[in-house]
């Protein structure tokens, strides 16, 4: 009984270690959970330069966009928002993904 509990904690904890690596290669979203980690310590002007890294790393993410533009909503920087918000809608439509592109559509008229 006690090697097979061993080796179940063994095979999770082997799991758990390769999940890990897998989404910790993906160098924009390393980009993006750190720029939350500053944002939620207050550090708005580096978070949005780490975001504004992450979308020029891959420019066609429509998910970082849309996170970025949110985070200039709420520095109130409206403008570059809405240039944002304008790519990612783009970005999203090219790919047929009708249900999030009203959402972007929503939150673009949100921040106007």
């Amino acid at each position: 009984m006690g090697q097979r509990r061993t080796a179940a904690r063994r095979a999770s904890i082997e799991a758990r270690a390769t999940e890990t690596v897998s989404t910790s290669l993906d160098s924009v979203e390393v980009l993006v959970a750190r720029a939350r980690r500053l944002w939620t310590r207050g550090d708005v002007r580096h978070a949005l330069m780490l975001l504004r890294e992450a979308c020029s790393e891959d420019e066609w993410r429509a998910r970082t966009w849309t996170i970025y533009a949110a985070r200039l909503v709420e520095a109130g920087q409206r403008v570059e928002a809405a240039q944002a918000f304008t790519r990612a809608r783009w970005l999203r439509k090219r790919a047929g993904d009708g249900a999030r592109v009203a959402v972007i559509e929503r939150l673009a008229r949100a921040a106007a």
